[in-house]
């Protein structure tokens, strides 16, 4: 059952805000939740086509276990959707920090208690949950997020930026002829394609490439991160079967050791056929400097064309600043999209920014 509680902004509006178990959502306030998701992904990615309401039942029916997930709706006096919290934290048996936060407010509400009343409630969960510190994200050009993460005391911890390629423009040729020039460069490799589930004996080697990428986060901010596993990898897996979402690896193996060197992936929501997602791409140090990403992202470039032909742009995503990855996508002809920043919030900072009347 939806839990709740309403407070008064300064200028009278009255705000309510209820808990929510995502799993078990109604019809109607899965229709709330997925119109303030659109309205979200509008203002931060106005040219990005809505996700449909189907893919977001969906991945909220195919939550694992493992993921502890609140969701909060706020409303007006009129009982109308006016900002929603979605608060996560994987259970590992041991409270890792920091638990992750989405939170967003309509425009229309904004500086009207809708963040007073949503951070209220998230303080509150998180200290049931025993959650001390918060992650959270912002998008650039969207000063609201910014603005409330700076005044509750959050700290700056990395940026991170998404890059477009549109696909109108691409020279299949030309990426072909980048990979072969990359494949040159990297004698001794070899490319190795895994579609779907990863097979027993590689997916040891993925995980810890994985958690290699995770670890590599440009931050001064010591936090403790949440370990990639075996079980939380095949978890995903199950989820991403049950969303329909296509997934493809691509790893680097070098052959005189036969280590794997390096992964990238793709993946591909048909019901939502526009973009497809190239992302975790990663190279181990001792293996840098050969071409190896720029090869793989060619070539998985190609093969993801053959299989989605219905996208019309892919989107990579990487830290900021990363020279390295950012030379390999302009070559590739991905252009900048939209910025990031992950800001860290002491749930002990949040109460005392309510205690200070910030709404």
């Amino acid at each position: 059952m939806p839990e709740s509680n309403a407070g008064v902004a300064v200028d009278g509006t009255e705000i309510e805000v209820e808990m929510l178990e995502p799993r078990s959502i109604s019809g109607s306030v899965l229709e709330e939740f997925h119109a303030l998701r659109v309205g979200e992904a509008a203002e931060a990615r106005p040219h990005d086509n809505p996700t449909p309401i189907e893919v977001t039942a969906a991945e909220l029916a195919a939550l694992p276990d493992s993921l502890e997930v609140t969701l909060f709706l706020a409303r007006d006096g009129g009982g109308h959707p006016v900002g929603y919290a979605y608060l996560r934290h994987r259970r590992t048996g041991a409270n890792s920090r920091p638990a992750d936060l989405e939170m967003w407010s309509d425009p229309l509400h904004r500086r009207r208690g809708v963040a007073a009343g949503l951070v209220d409630a998230v303080s509150a969960r998180s200290e049931v949950q025993g959650h001390t510190l918060l992650r959270t994200t912002t998008t650039a050009g969207v000063g609201w997020g910014e603005d409330l993460c700076r005044q509750a005391g959050g700290q700056r911890s990395h940026d991170r930026r998404t890059w477009r390629l549109a696909l109108a423009r691409v020279d299949r040729d030309e990426i072909r002829l980048m990979a072969s020039q990359a494949a040159e460069r990297a004698r001794g490799y070899t490319l190795e394609e895994v579609s779907g589930e990863l097979p027993d004996e590689i997916v040891e080697d993925a995980v810890d490439l994985l958690q290699f990428l995770n670890d590599e986060v440009p931050t001064d901010i010591a936090i403790e991160q949440t370990r990639i596993t075996i079980p939380i990898l095949r978890e995903l897996e199950a989820t991403w079967r049950a969303v329909d979402l296509g997934r493809r690896w691509l790893f680097a193996r070098h052959e005189p050791s036969g280590a794997l060197a390096g992964l990238a992936t793709g993946a591909w929501q048909p019901r939502s056929p526009e973009v497809i997602v190239q992302d975790n791409i990663v190279i181990r140090p001792e293996f840098r400097g050969r071409s190896l990403a720029l090869w793989m992202k060619a070539c998985l470039i190609d093969k993801l064309l053959d299989e989605w032909p219905d996208a019309t742009d892919i989107r990579t995503t990487t830290n900021f600043p990363n020279p390295t990855m950012d030379s390999v996508d302009e070559r590739l002809g991905f252009e900048p999209y939209v910025r990031y920043t992950v800001w860290l919030l002491e749930v002990e900072a949040l109460r005392a920014w309510l205690a200070g009347g910030r709404g």
